[in-house]
């Protein structure tokens, strides 16, 4: 079924969308947790409050939209078409891209942005279910270090002087707990 057929037709759009949206959530939920904030759950009730505001107007035109973003989301994924057609008996046409598959990457870097009063020296780190930052002060610092300790362990050695913006003590990916311990040099 294209999505063109889904937004005359109420209870079918907002039925494939709310299997797209349990999809998502399922597969996404916990992928990359700051000190217990999880930035998808926040993006996911974002779309709910949205969802929710336009169920109660009847407004099939902006479920339609919001179902055609999460698409959009996940070229090629034969897995979500497959978990609608489960949840509601409909088939959706898969948009075309490639099959995504996740990345089992943990990498952890300095990265400097901006030069002078607003240069800012951040340490990213990369796991299967995303990326973030974890640590970051202002001012280039290029004696600012992040290595894994362990699987469970980062230490971050920070200057003794320094102006932090951002300061994580943990992170998880799909449950995988990870500590930050800091050392000054």
């Amino acid at each position: 079924m294209e999505l063109s057929s889904l937004s005359g037709d109420f209870d079918k759009c907002n039925n494939v969308l709310l299997a797209a949206l349990d999809y998502e959530f399922e597969r996404y939920n916990g992928g990359i947790v700051f000190d217990g904030w999880d930035p998808f759950v926040e993006r996911h009730n974002k779309i709910l409050r949205n969802v929710s505001g336009a169920q109660k107007r009847r407004n099939v035109a902006k479920l339609a939209k919001i179902l055609e973003e999460i698409l959009q989301r996940y070229p090629g994924n034969s897995k979500l078409a497959e978990f609608i057609f489960k949840r509601t008996g409909l088939e959706i046409e898969v948009l075309p891209g490639m099959q995504e598959s996740i990345s089992d990457t943990r990498k952890v870097s300095v990265q400097t942005s901006g030069n002078g009063d607003h240069a800012v020296t951040t340490i990213v780190i990369e796991l299967p279910g995303g990326s973030g930052p974890i640590y970051s002060i202002r001012g280039l610092h290029p004696d600012l270090t992040a290595s894994w300790k362990d699987d469970h362990t980062i230490i971050i050695k920070t200057p003794p002087q320094r102006d932090e913006l951002l300061k994580h003590h943990q992170v998880s990916s799909f449950g995988h707990l990870i500590t930050i311990e800091y050392l000054e040099m």
